[in-house]
């Protein structure tokens, strides 16, 4: 039981970091970083650090929480079901994203219900939490689920 709240602690870290580095990497194909004017998506030598700061200190700082709601609520039952039962990994992503969704849409209501002028589509928003629910259902099935079945 210990063994499983360590790796399950793990996982909650590594989507975290996961997610982080995965929305910078769609950033950077999708051209996101270009600099007016320039071909190159670094304007200044100290623009890099700065990226770098931001998708490995901050941004799995704010995604800790959201991956932290998603692995005690969604993924801890899920991947006890799924290490008793054979589930294959199609089904544990497609859980994990479409809870993240759901997660992403009482974040938004919620809050819409503090302050009405928050909106309440934000497709950004929606898309941070899918690549965080697809990060966190890889990391449950690479850290938690597979060792799971084969101890």
């Amino acid at each position: 039981m210990i063994e499983l709240r360590s790796r399950a602690l793990v996982a909650v870290v590594a989507a975290a970091v996961g997610s982080s580095l995965l929305c910078l990497a769609i950033l950077i194909v999708a051209n996101q970083f270009v600099a007016s004017g320039s071909n190159a998506w670094a304007a200044k030598p100290g623009d890099i650090v700065v990226v770098a700061a931001v998708a490995l200190i901050w941004a799995p700082a704010v995604a800790l929480i959201p991956v932290a709601l998603l692995g005690y609520f969604v993924e801890r039952p899920k991947a006890r079901w799924m290490i008793a039962n054979n589930g294959g990994i199609a089904v544990q992503l497609s859980l994990s994203v479409l809870a993240a969704i759901g997660l992403s849409i009482l974040f938004r209501i919620a809050l819409h219900l503090i302050n009405p002028r928050n909106p309440l589509v934000d497709i950004f928003g929606l898309g941070l939490f899918a690549v965080m629910g697809l990060a966190s259902g890889l990391a449950w099935w690479f850290l938690v689920i597979l060792p799971g079945r084969r101890g």
